[in-house]
């Protein structure tokens, strides 16, 4: 399960598919004149859309936690071009940054250590 954006790779911690949260923008200008009735639609060009995937990010100690969630903030607008998700590639992007989903935890069973569920979020400028 492999996520990364330009050369940096989020690592190999669990997380959903990368999907689109909204669709493509249509801006749309609307007209209207004095005394014709209706109105007129000016329709531009598709424009971004919000990308996005939950992140369950996992580390030994409550230290590490946080200093691999402190490298994720960091990178919130400084990624700008290719996010490839398991082999898809999203093309234009700009890495938007990263969004909690809850309290991070101590994993109970011994295997993942200390999780933060997160959403990392992403725009996308265009389609091509």
């Amino acid at each position: 399960m492999a996520l990364s954006h330009d050369s940096f790779a989020f690592g190999s911690h669990p997380h959903t598919k990368v999907r689109a949260l909204t669709s493509f923008d249509v801006p749309v200008r609307v007209s209207t004149f004095s005394g014709v009735g209706g109105e007129l639609h000016t329709v531009d060009q598709r424009k971004g859309r919000l990308l996005g995937c939950q992140v369950y990010v996992e580390a030994a100690s409550q230290a590490l936690l946080e200093t691999a969630l402190a490298v994720l903030y960091a990178k919130a607008g400084t990624l700008t071009g290719t996010l490839t998700a398991d082999g898809v590639s999203f093309v234009k992007c700009t890495f938007l940054g990263v969004e909690p989903l809850g309290v991070p935890f101590e994993d109970g069973t011994g295997v993942a250590g200390w999780v933060a569920p997160v959403q990392l979020l992403w725009r996308q400028r265009s389609l091509t």
